[in-house]
């Protein structure tokens, strides 16, 4: 199976697996111990059967006999504690919220890879995660990548590192066969020793990811909705209007820079806006999708006079991704000399777009980019938290700290946090898509995989007999 991925990946390590592409590229090599990404069900990987306590505080997970990472030797109990652990200390380093440590004992006193983290133990088969109180949405969160477990052969042990982030040793049903010295492709291989009762019998033996051949005759492109493969005799899998286009402004933090002026953003917004228009496009103004109970679009465009503004603006040069991100950055070209700015095309490289997502760096690569992410409509309350809270995740600006006020009540509402990315203007919405994939239905089944999210359990992808 040949799958067209853009942007390219750029780790095999959990902590960076809150990028799309990864999503893809790192599940079907580092399992988890349950998954939620099967239609109609959560599924257990690692796990066999759990259960839990009358009080929901305790949850208790047997794991299947045979499971071995791809060298041969078992995973146990305390490799699953080992990997939460090194997720823990690093979360707990960065001062990092993640959603699922908070809930768990002792995570707070996790200082390096060989602290007790008393919010898990082990028995000889069994993983025991001992919470503060019930939960909500414990399995959703505990099926997240970020939680792979993971060889403790592929970091170091003092400092948890990962040793190198183009190897991986494999817990999942894939392994890495190669990632080649020019960095175009991942070839997967699937796995004889990986139990068959996990995951179908019939699966590719041999799945390619390329990011540099876009026209190829491919099985899967992972594109949005915006991308026109119909012509191409291909169909789009992806049954919620779960995507989120926005332009990010990244410079708004440095002092020097025109993006520093809450009125300057929203004077580029406005500009932006109106070329948009001209050019066709219905903007939403609404970072959160509509399509979340209590969400509605219509935040008015904020009167502004124009500021007067002189100098450079560097904006990403993402527009070989496709879809709307081409006309979005012609839009934005034009809209920055509107207000006085020289705008520059700064080519992209996919790990910049993680590093340059640290709102505390002296300085930026680009003042601006058009960016993507996706929530569950379902359950937006954690997807926004995590946007807001997490150093792992994409890390919405939060210029007057009101959107941290905001999610870390228990309880908020979607419209209240949308309101105040509209009042920054940091995060400035473009529209809503269907995140998904454009599949070759010829060749390829994704009948099994749960569409209400975007697709990440390639194993549950089958060919067409």
């Amino acid at each position: 199976m040949l799958v067209i991925s853009s942007p390219n990946p750029y780790s095999f390590d959990p902590l960076d697996h809150d990028a799309l592409v990864h999503h893809m590229t790192q599940r079907p090599v580092l399992a988890t111990l349950i998954s939620q990404y099967r239609s109609g069900e959560i599924m257990g990987v690692l796990a066999k059967s759990w259960k839990i306590s009358p009080d929901r505080r305790v949850w208790t997970f047997t794991l299947r006999s045979g499971m071995k990472f791809e060298d041969g030797t078992d995973i146990t109990p305390n490799d699953i504690k080992r990997s939460f652990t090194r997720m823990a200390f690093f979360m707990n380093k960065k001062k990092s919220k993640s959603g699922l440590f908070e809930l768990m004992e002792g995570y707070d006193k996790v200082e390096s890879l060989t602290s007790n983290f008393t919010g898990i133990s082990t028995t000889e088969k069994d993983v025991i995660f001992i919470l503060t109180g019930a939960p909500d949405q414990f399995l959703e969160k505990l099926s997240f990548g970020l939680y792979s477990v993971v060889s403790e052969k592929d970091y170091d042990p003092r400092s948890g590192i990962w040793n190198d982030p183009k190897k991986v040793t494999s817990s999942g049903p894939y392994r890495l066969i190669n990632w080649d010295s020019e960095n175009k492709k991942i070839i997967l291989g699937q796995r004889n020793d990986f139990l068959s009762e996990v995951f179908p019998n019939k699966k590719f033996k041999q799945v390619t990811f390329d990011w540099t051949a876009k026209n190829q005759n491919a099985d899967i492109y992972l594109e949005d909705s915006s991308s026109d493969r119909e012509k191409q005799g291909l169909k789009f899998e992806g049954n919620t209007k779960n995507g989120i286009l926005y332009l990010r402004a990244h410079s708004w933090k440095v002092k020097t820079s025109p993006l520093h002026s809450i009125e300057a953003r929203r004077l580029l917004r406005n500009r932006f806006y109106h070329h948009l228009s001209k050019s066709g496009y219905k903007v939403t103004k609404s970072f959160v999708p509509v399509e979340v109970t209590g969400v509605k679009e219509g935040l008015d465009s904020d009167p502004v006079t124009k500021l007067p503004l002189k100098g450079k603006i560097k904006i990403c040069d993402n527009s070989s991704l496709g879809g709307w991100r081409s006309s979005a950055i012609k839009a934005l070209q034009a809209a920055s000399l509107d207000i006085g700015l020289e705008p520059e095309l700064v080519p992209v490289d996919t790990l910049d777009l993680r590093t340059q997502a640290d709102p505390d760096l002296p300085q930026y690569k680009f003042d601006l980019r058009i960016a993507g992410t996706g929530i569950l409509v379902e359950q937006p309350l954690d997807d926004l938290k995590f946007m807001v809270e997490s150093k792992q995740g994409i890390r919405l600006g939060d210029p007057f700290g009101s959107l941290r006020a905001i999610t870390s009540k228990a309880n908020f509402e979607p419209q209240e946090l949308n309101k105040a990315i509209w009042h920054d203007a940091v995060s400035i919405p473009i529209t809503h898509l269907f995140l998904g994939m454009w599949i070759n239905p010829k060749r390829v089944d994704v009948s099994l995989i749960d569409l209400s999210q975007p697709p990440t359990e390639l194993a549950l992808i089958q060919p067409v007999e």
